[in-house]
């Protein structure tokens, strides 16, 4: 392995992430998204499972001093470990987290300070929807929507998003089409952005990053060959991208 992540936890160059209490580990489909994602003009960033926090970190890292960032979790292990992840960031008065259901999010918009809709909202939702849950049930909340549809997540998303914000996402090859379809008959949502993620030139198409708006603009298509998950594999494209981040880039 590389000597930059343990179970315990994962460095990156600006920032460290626990991540033993999560169900899902920091890994290269947080990384990408993170790295990713449109921010260019984002004041307000919610990142809808945050997990230990990855996502909403290098969000703080991309923008702007006035920008703020929101992570919200479910799971309070994780949560916990999200907010102590943000506190030792370079950006504890830039990120709060929040404990808590995103089906019921209008609920914790009225009890804490946060803001009523968001520039860019980003999630690396659970997958897998229609597999065998595995046997370790967290594991299984955090890997499987079981308590998140993705029609849940795209409606709540669209509702949330401020004129001309827009959603990203990470989505297994598998899954994209209904994701895209979904998106536009339930939430009003169409894509802007696609990046068809391959390890290598010759496979098959694993993920797809998507960001998705109200605006139907014309959807731009790219390709991201990554070479591989671990970042000692990664192609000059997929270094060049995730290279303000990996300690060993």
């Amino acid at each position: 392995g590389c000597c930059c992540m343990s179970k315990e936890f994962f460095r990156f160059k600006q920032f460290s992430v626990a991540h033993n209490q999560c169900a899902m580990k920091v890994g290269a489909d947080a990384v990408l998204l993170g790295a990713w994602a449109n921010c260019s003009h984002c004041c307000t960033a919610l990142d809808v499972g945050t997990g230990s926090g990855v996502i909403a970190l290098m969000l703080a890292q991309r923008t702007p001093e006035t920008a703020q960032i929101y992570g919200l979790e479910i799971d309070h292990a994780a949560y916990l470990q999200a907010c102590h992840n943000a506190r030792q960031s370079p950006w504890p008065n830039r990120i709060s987290m929040l404990h808590g259901d995103f089906l019921h999010f209008s609920e914790i918009q009225q009890s804490v300070n946060v803001p009523v809709s968001f520039d860019l909202i980003v999630s690396n939702p659970p997958y897998f929807q229609n597999h065998l849950l595995p046997p370790d049930v967290k594991r299984a909340g955090a890997r499987h929507s079981t308590t998140l549809t993705h029609r849940q997540l795209l409606i709540g998303a669209a509702k949330l998003l401020n004129p001309g914000g827009v959603f990203c996402a990470i989505i297994p090859a598998s899954e994209f089409a209904g994701f895209v379809q979904i998106a536009q008959t339930a939430a009003g949502l169409f894509c802007q952005q696609v990046v068809a993620v391959k390890t290598l030139l010759q496979k098959p198409v694993s993920r797809y990053l998507v960001q998705m708006g109200a605006t139907q603009q014309g959807c731009t298509t790219t390709e991201l060959i990554t070479g591989g998950a671990h970042p000692t594999q990664f192609t000059p494209q997929c270094r060049e991208l995730t290279a303000p981040f990996y300690l060993h880039l």
